[in-house]
């Protein structure tokens, strides 16, 4: 469950967006066309962000999540949607002890760019790391305790399995607090500039000074077997300078970004993040990095968005479709 929850199946911004961070990483302007609801939105639906994955042969599967995760779309763009959502399996863990017995919610993926290499099954592989959650207690101050999973899909991403369950989590937070929001999740994964890493963002829940700040992790990309990149135990968190304490239990923090979502921009080459302040009145903020752990942000918020950001659909005009 996210605490502050923005509207996730609508597919582009009906606006223009300029960014002008410095001319060593993107001076331009983006436009969007008119946006197109996927979905929602509807209470009790979805509440992970939309997440589409294109694999090596151009198909685009998207997911999205609520404590179960589904396949919403499936084609030639996330525009494919499905009539009915497809479950990958992905679900809580059957035992109230597993760090996933609230829920298994798809937040990040990579694709195989090997096709042979299909991770055990019989279509393209894809690596899935998944948001967890275990002794939630929501209508408590949020309370639960995040972390992150393993999971592996050969038939490109229409199942998962979680490979060697309950021992295959990759990031988790040192300290744990049963009385709040805690630990690691709501993540994003990113093909590191200089091809040889996976970077894998996350917001600590009760991080620097008590609050949510958000951390890095890498894990190696071994290019002959894709499928066992990403694996428990090949995590490192950047800590105080370098990449020197565990994924499970190390500390951790990365100054200058706000969210987790960061991806490759397709003509400078440079990493873009979006992101918002985790806390009630959150803005959504840009911002770029040569290095993925050094990030200029803009001077402003992209958007505004509705006070408390709380999905309160009687504010006219509402804020709360964007993509």
């Amino acid at each position: 469950m996210l605490r502050a929850a923005a509207a996730v199946l609508v597919a582009a911004l009906p606006a223009a967006a300029t960014a002008s961070p410095g001319p060593t990483l993107f001076n331009g302007t983006t436009v969007a066309g008119a946006y197109r609801v996927l979905g929602g939105p509807l209470d009790g639906m979805f509440d992970s962000p939309l997440l589409a994955v294109t694999l090596p042969a151009a198909d685009v599967v998207t997911f999205s999540a609520n404590a179960k995760t589904y396949v919403v779309a499936n084609g030639s763009s996330v525009f494919d949607t499905l009539t009915t959502p497809a479950f990958t399996g992905l679900g809580p863990g059957s035992a109230p002890s597993d760090f996933d017995a609230c829920g298994a919610w798809l937040n990040a993926a990579w694709p195989h760019p090997n096709t042979s290499d299909s991770g055990g099954g019989g279509g393209g592989g894809i690596t899935g790391f998944y948001h967890a959650e275990w002794a939630c207690d929501y209508a408590h101050d949020f309370q639960t305790n995040k972390s992150i999973g393993y999971a592996l899909s050969g038939d490109g991403g229409a199942t998962f399995v979680k490979v060697n369950h309950p021992d295959n989590v990759i990031i988790a937070a040192a300290n744990y607090t049963a009385a709040h929001q805690t630990g690691d999740g709501d993540h994003g994964v990113v093909q590191a500039l200089d091809g040889a890493f996976l970077h894998l963002y996350f917001i600590e829940w009760d991080g620097y000074g008590g609050g949510a700040t958000v951390g890095v992790a890498r894990t190696p990309i071994n290019a002959t077997s894709p499928s066992s990149t990403g694996v428990p135990g090949s995590w490192t968190k950047w800590h105080n300078g370098s990449w020197s304490t565990p994924g499970v239990g190390g500390s951790d923090w990365i100054r200058g970004i706000t969210g987790t979502a960061a991806y490759r921009h397709p003509v400078t080459g440079t990493l873009v993040s979006i992101g918002a302040w985790w806390t009630y009145d959150a803005q959504p903020w840009l911002a770029f990095s040569t290095d993925g752990l050094t990030w200029e942000q803009q001077p402003a918020p992209l958007w505004p968005v509705e006070p408390q950001a709380s999905w309160n659909r009687s504010i006219t005009p509402s804020y709360e479709l964007f993509a």
